[in-house]
């Protein structure tokens, strides 16, 4: 069930893990789309934590950051397991990943005192997805 596109720390490490939990969850009447959205939860919480700059919150923010990328595989699992898959899941996941970048990247620079930092990386983020969408047509 890996991508070709997936990392290492995805192949290796998210999937494995995100596969045992779509396992769970398909046990429950619970749509991609809808866990799409309960899972984007985590962004919002880890941002609060970067927001914050000190050690341990930018440490407790970056793990839930990893958590999020863990579970975020899982809508995908789900819609193909039962038969779901669609474009607009597939749009709003996209659309939920890039916002996520953009929260990690404005958050923690924001808490490290360098947002300038954070909005050029929000602002290349941004860049590359309208860059990959324009290739890819649409």
């Amino acid at each position: 069930m890996s991508k070709p596109q997936d990392g290492l720390v995805s192949r290796f490490l998210n999937r494995p893990v995100s596969r045992r939990i779509t396992r769970v969850l398909l046990r429950f009447p619970i749509s991609p789309n809808a866990w799409t959205r309960a899972s984007f939860v985590l962004p919002l919480v880890a941002s609060l934590f970067l927001l914050r700059g000190d050690y341990g919150s930018i440490v407790i923010g970056a793990a839930i950051f990893q958590g999020f990328s863990i579970v975020d595989g899982c809508d995908g699992e789900i819609a193909r397991a039962k038969g779901l898959e669609s474009k607009f899941g597939e749009r709003l996941d996209s659309f939920c990943d890039f916002l996520a970048s953009l929260l990690y990247v404005l958050a923690l620079g924001w808490g490290l005192n360098h947002l300038t930092e954070g909005i050029v990386c929000a602002a290349l983020i941004t860049t590359n997805e309208l860059l990959l969408r324009y290739a890819a047509g649409g």
